[in-house]
């Protein structure tokens, strides 16, 4: 008798639990939440914690869909290495300055890479190597190809 009433307490519980997590992730995906650059950024560090010197980058550098302030010092050197992908893939390969990329494209194109966890991990131990080496070279790998047929069509 005693296990019996154990049992269905114990498969209250987890029923309550379950309920309790649909409902949370239900909440999280929130249709009218537009999605952005920033919401494709992994959550990483303390929000609000971005640097000077990262801030006035990302200003200059005017990225769509992002909330600067509000970002956290590992989001926003993603966000940099990202950026610095793009405009390698975009002056390199395409070979076209920088300021001539449509806001539209590169946040197209951030999309993309942020989408992708190996990609965005890729991009981040590229930009890591050229802090090492000073080397603009993009391995041809998926991402590179993914990145620079998007932006052959904005060329």
């Amino acid at each position: 008798m005693y296990s019996e009433l154990l049992l269905g307490a114990a498969l209250l519980i987890l029923a309550a639990w379950v309920a309790y997590r649909a409902v949370r992730t239900i909440g999280r995906r929130n249709p009218d939440t537009p999605v952005t650059v920033q919401t494709r950024l992994p959550v990483a560090g303390e929000p609000g914690s971005i640097d000077k010197d990262q801030l006035r980058v990302l200003k200059k550098l005017a990225v769509p869909g992002v909330d600067y302030k509000a970002l956290s010092k590992e989001q926003a050197e993603i966000l940099l290495d990202c950026v610095a992908y793009v405009q390698s893939v975009w002056e390199t390969d395409l070979q076209r300055r920088f300021s001539e990329l449509p806001a539209r494209s590169l946040e197209e194109s951030l999309t993309i890479i942020l989408d992708h966890e190996s990609y965005r991990e890729r991009v981040v131990t590229w930009h890591q190597g050229l802090e090492d080496e000073n080397d603009l070279f993009v391995p041809d790998d998926a991402c590179h190809a993914a990145v620079k047929f998007h932006l052959a069509q904005t060329a």
